[in-house]
């Protein structure tokens, strides 16, 4: 095929973690894969894999004009000489910069991949109604084009999108999460709560208040009695939402919770658990650690915001709780805890979901039906550039 594809993103970590599969299933139907993105300490990961790296130095928080116009040019530079047949950027700041550099080289099809609009699109102060105004502006500029696709991984998403006119109904898709492996997540086998010891219950995620990491400690505080709680993930240093060493250290001291820092073999640890709770806030697209959660069998509790009613049925395979309801996140712990028969039906609930929607293979081919398109829709705008008598 020799065909070079690039996956952008804002941190190695995440191309790592999220888009593996992708870039290998990629690299088998015989592209050239090239990874871009910051260094940081999952990059040699990415090498080591055999990916092709360039760095690029972006600062995710930074709002200062001049380095970000130095960013969209360095950006530029890189496509021009690269000369890439598919650009595929992650997270909002990617698919901007990604979109404007990669409409500025013959032949590039742009692919967006939007997990989650975030807290500047669900958040109510004027601060985020500003942002949200100027970030609209940006993306229904940065979406446009024919050969420029767009994935988001939820319907709250997908409509907003559409009814705010930042792209096309038909140049958008619905792709639920990144894919997760259902043989190295599966079920430990025991569909049951433990009666000798405290069953665990479990928040993963990046330290960030929005993420409700306080609302779970607020849970410890009144449940830790009867349940061990134990959360997984490190602050976030380039996240202005992320809750300092300092912060954590103190959490940590208080006794409420067990902190197991950065887990690599999450598969692992999810076996070791029983239930996983995740209050967050904000949209995201369909939260990774529910959708390994599932896989593994386990009931879910999350707050009703988008992208986790996706993967949480209520009723079904856990329960979604109204946002900053503490009584009732309390209560569905304990409700699915202390009923045998209810946590029994909905850990084989959320398996069967996860193998119905969410499994790595589906989301992959899914994934490359959209590169496919958009590098044919570029070719042929390429074409008619090419042969247009007004060139």
């Amino acid at each position: 095929m020799d065909q070079t594809i690039i996956l952008f993103s804002n941190t190695s970590w995440y191309l790592y973690n999220f888009r593996s599969a992708l870039a290998q299933s990629l690299r088998e139907a015989g592209y050239r894969v090239v990874m871009v993105a910051p260094r940081d300490q999952y990059t040699e990961r990415l090498e080591q894999a055999g990916f092709e790296f360039i760095q690029v130095d972006m600062r995710r928080s930074s709002l200062n004009p001049l380095r970000e116009l130095l960013l969209l040019r360095r950006i530029r530079k890189l496509l021009l000489r690269e000369k890439p047949d598919i650009i595929v950027n992650f997270t909002i700041k990617c698919v901007v910069y990604g979109t404007f550099a990669g409409a500025t080289v013959p032949g590039t099809g742009r692919v967006n991949a939007i997990a989650g609009l975030g807290s500047v699109f669900s958040g109510h102060n004027w601060q985020f109604r500003l942002l949200r105004l100027l970030l609209n502006n940006l993306l229904r500029l940065a979406l446009k084009g024919t050969a420029n696709y767009t994935i988001v991984q939820n319907p709250d998403d997908q409509r907003y999108l559409i009814d705010n006119q930042l792209v096309k109904p038909d140049q958008i898709h619905l792709i639920r999460g990144s894919g997760v492996d259902p043989e190295k997540f599966a079920p430990s086998g025991q569909c049951t709560v433990p009666v000798n010891t405290r069953p665990r219950v479990v928040f993963a995620s990046r330290l960030l208040r929005p993420k409700g990491l306080f609302d779970f400690i607020g849970c410890a505080q009144r449940l830790n009695d009867r349940f061990e709680f134990v959360i997984a993930g490190e602050p976030d240093p380039g996240n202005p939402e992320s809750i300092s060493d300092l912060e954590l250290q103190h959490l940590v001291e208080q006794k409420v919770i067990s902190h197991l820092g950065q887990v690599d073999e999450m598969a692992i640890m999810l076996r070791q658990s029983h239930l996983v709770v995740l209050p967050s806030r904000y949209g995201e697209g369909v939260p990774r650690i529910l959708i390994e959660a599932a896989a593994c069998g386990l009931p879910l509790v999350a707050y009703d915001t988008p992208g986790c009613r996706e993967i949480v049925q209520d009723g079904i395979n856990g329960v979604l709780v109204k946002p900053a309801d503490h009584q009732g996140l309390d209560q569905a712990i304990l409700d699915i805890l202390e009923d045998q028969p209810t946590y029994a039906r909905m850990a084989q609930a959320s398996r069967k979901l996860f193998l119905a929607e969410y499994t790595q293979q589906r989301v992959v081919e899914d994934t490359l039906k959209v590169v496919r398109r958009a590098a044919s829709s570029a070719l042929s705008d390429h074409h008619a550039d090419t042969e247009s008598p007004f060139q």
